[in-house]
């Protein structure tokens, strides 16, 4: 799946409000020893993404 085709999605889906500005994926989400999604890393990466990911807006 290309995120230009998750854009595409969103736009016929959902309200214009609900359209992420932009789409990136990951491997795998950060998680704590419990299996929970550890929410402050996932915020980490948006703001700092790892080298050579790059975000496809729309």
């Amino acid at each position: 799946m290309m995120a230009k085709e998750v854009l595409r999605y969103c736009r016929a889906e959902l309200e214009a409000h609900k359209i992420p500005d932009q789409v990136r994926f990951v491997a795998d989400f950060p998680r704590a020893a419990s299996g929970k999604s550890q929410k402050f890393m996932l915020r980490d990466m948006a703001f700092h993404p790892p080298a050579g990911s790059e975000p496809v807006g729309g």
